[in-house]
This record gives structure tokens, C-alpha cells and sequence, in this order.
């Protein structure tokens, strides 16, 4: 069995984009990360989506950036630990889900409105933001329940899944 955890971060320094997450849902995160041990290289990883790319990266690097606001840890049967971190692999370097991140903030205010829409920039994982990153980690590897589509998953919502998993 492995474990790995997943975050939600907001950066130390401000910035408009992540401002914007965290005014539009009412959190105190902007960001979502996946954090990963490695015992073959003996070093924990973070996992993402940012900077405009999917990343690895450092935790103490990771850390000089970002405040780390929760965290939730998961258990991985190692099976699904190995095809988790092949994914990962695979998918260093897509691009960041620009369009997909505006698409959520659509999403986002007509939910405001009292309207229930689909992400209109939703690309099926051609990218990533970082909530949809870590809800197809939580659920492809580590059986979260989740039933939102990945690209229509915002971070509050995938904060209120962990958070709830966790009570029980």
C-alpha cells in the first residue's frame, strides 16, 4: 500500500489569477497538488498542474512559492500506484488548461446565476488545470468517489469530497 496526499495551496506572494479562485469560490486555496513519495528515489514529489505546463516539483521549491492551506491523505494499492505514476509520467509537460480554467470561471458565474452549464472549454485531458489533475488522481488511483465530469471539477468541490471522505 502506498499513500500519497493531495493539497490545496494559495501562493505566498499575490497574483491575480489565483486572487480570482479563491474571491470566486470562497476559499482560502487557489491551487491543488498532488503530493507523492517516492521510495525507489527516497524524495516526496509534487505533482501539478502550473506554470503552465504539468510538473513535478520539488517540495522545497514548491514551498518557497506557496502556502500549503489542507492536505488529504490517500491510500494506493500498489498496482494502481505504479499505473498512477505512469500516468503521471505520461502526461509531463501537456499544457496548462488555459482556456479549460476560463471555461470553470464561466461555469462558476452562471452557477452564481442559478444555472447549471457544462465547462465550454472542456478537452477531455488534451489539458490539465490542477483541480481536474487531482480528481482524476484521487479517483482513477486512489477510488475516490467522484462524480463530477474531471473537466467541470472546481477545487472547492474537490476540497468537499476529500473533506467528506475524510469524516467517514
Amino acid at each position: 500500500m502506498n499513500k500519497i496526499s493531495i493539497g490545496f495551496s494559495r501562493p505566498k506572494a499575490w497574483k491575480p489569477f489565483s486572487w480570482a479562485i479563491m474571491k470566486g469560490y470562497g476559499t482560502p486555496y487557489a491551487h491543488v497538488y498532488i503530493k507523492i513519495y517516492s521510495s525507489k528515489y527516497d524524495r516526496q514529489l509534487i505533482y501539478q498542474a502550473s506554470h503552465m505546463t504539468v510538473n513535478f516539483m520539488s517540495p522545497s521549491i514548491f514551498m518557497e512559492e506557496n502556502i500549503i492551506v489542507d492536505e488529504f491523505d490517500l491510500e494506493i494499492e500498489n498496482a494502481n500506484y505504479i499505473k498512477m505514476m505512469q500516468f503521471a509520467i505520461d502526461n509531463v509537460g501537456k499544457p496548462y488548461g488555459v482556456k479549460e480554467a476560463f471555461g470553470l470561471a464561466i461555469v462558476r458565474i452562471a452557477d452564481l446565476l442559478g444555472k447549471k452549464i457544462k465547462n465550454p472549454f472542456r478537452d477531455g485531458g488534451k489539458t490539465y488545470v490542477c483541480c481536474e489533475l487531482g480528481g482524476h488522481i484521487a479517483a482513477n488511483y486512489a477510488s475516490v468517489g467522484i462524480s463530477t465530469d474531471f473537466d467541470d471539477l472546481n477545487p472547492k468541490e474537490l476540497y468537499e469530497i476529500l473533506r467528506n471522505l475524510k469524516k467517514s
